[in-house]
């Protein structure tokens, strides 16, 4: 009687792709924590990449918004053409007061 070794042996009459399906199988029941692990990295980042890297939150985080008409020092019944205008007053720095800087890098930073 010949010993049986268990079912890790090829045995000669199975197919060539029955044995490449065996194997593969193999390598996932050895590779199983590893491939979750992986997985569960993945569909988290997939998940929360918008919190991490994304301008948008889709509800998650809220911000209070700025008040952009104050900023500008345009009253908020402004015309497209006053709104323009106070935006091109702040952009030049040298030609303006001397606060414009900092009134103009929250602009850029939330308009930008």
């Amino acid at each position: 009687m010949a010993k049986r070794s268990g079912t890790a042996r090829r045995r000669d009459d199975e197919s060539v792709p029955t044995r490449a399906i065996d194997s593969v199988f193999r390598f996932v029941r050895f590779a199983e924590f590893e491939i979750l692990f992986i997985l569960f990295f993945v569909i988290a980042f997939i998940i929360f990449k918008d919190l991490l890297y994304g301008k948008r939150y889709n509800g998650f985080v809220v911000f209070a918004a700025a008040d952009y008409y104050s900023t500008l020092g345009v009253p908020k019944s402004a015309t497209i053409k006053d709104i323009k205008a106070a935006y091109r007053k702040l952009g030049h720095q040298e030609l303006n007061m001397k606060g414009a800087k900092q009134e103009w890098r929250p602009l850029m930073n939330n308009l930008g």
